[in-house]
């Protein structure tokens, strides 16, 4: 989510799990933008975990996903 100029945010959840319940895991990132970002429009993007690069580590023993941002 671009919060820029500003934005209304509410949280929703799929009709199913209001009416069944069950598990429901989300993460939201809030990452402040440069100052010549900020008064962008404000804009919203969801992403599914498949979605996202996977980066693995030299070794082996880190493995994490790109959200933002560039590496290498």
């Amino acid at each position: 989510m671009t919060f820029g100029r500003g934005i209304v945010h509410s949280e929703n959840m799929p009709e199913n799990k209001r009416e069944y319940g069950g598990d429901l895991e989300i993460i939201q990132l809030w990452m402040n933008l440069p100052s010549k970002l900020k008064m962008t429009s404000p804009n919203y993007q969801g992403f599914q975990k498949d979605a996202l690069p996977v980066l693995i580590s030299d070794d082996g023993k880190v493995i994490s996903q790109l959200i933002s941002g560039k590496f290498k």
